[in-house]
């Protein structure tokens, strides 16, 4: 077994969480992968992918946005995949935000826009719209430039 923390030893099970196992798929998995699959060869492979999406997924996307856009999108080095808002804009602000640069966060605002921010290391500023009078919808919110 591959080395697993205490509860999972405890149990005598493998922890997919952590480390990788070192024995192979169940027998009732790779038989489902293998009669209901259109690629069966998938019957191996039951690690980890890799962290910024599945290969699979991430050359449907590319090839959707090649198409969408009309440019060529690299699967490998330009397409990630997260598993929520939280992660992409984590990601987001850390990619393109530089130690102070001033970010304008246009209020209302989800509410980790601000602690993001200061974590890349901007700094926020905040835009607040104004609420027209007699406004009846999110669409009278404006912005005094």
């Amino acid at each position: 077994m591959a080395k697993i923390p205490s509860l999972a030893a405890k149990i005598s099970t493998d922890n997919f969480g952590k480390w990788f196992p070192d024995n192979p798929a169940p027998k009732i998995l790779k038989y489902l992968i293998k009669n209901r699959s259109k690629q069966p060869e998938l019957t191996a492979a039951h690690q980890y992918t890799r962290g910024y999406g599945h290969p699979m997924l991430v050359d449907i996307l590319a090839k959707m946005y090649s198409h969408f856009y009309s440019v060529q999108v690299d699967p490998m080095n330009e397409v990630l995949v997260t598993v929520g808002a939280y992660l992409s804009l984590y990601y987001a602000f850390l990619g393109w935000i530089n130690k102070g640069d001033e970010v304008l966060i246009i209020e209302p605002a989800y509410d980790c826009y601000y602690p993001q921010v200061k974590f890349a290391g901007g700094v926020p500023v905040p835009v607040v719209k104004n609420l027209a009078e007699g406004a009846t919808s999110a669409s009278h919110f404006n912005i005094d430039f």
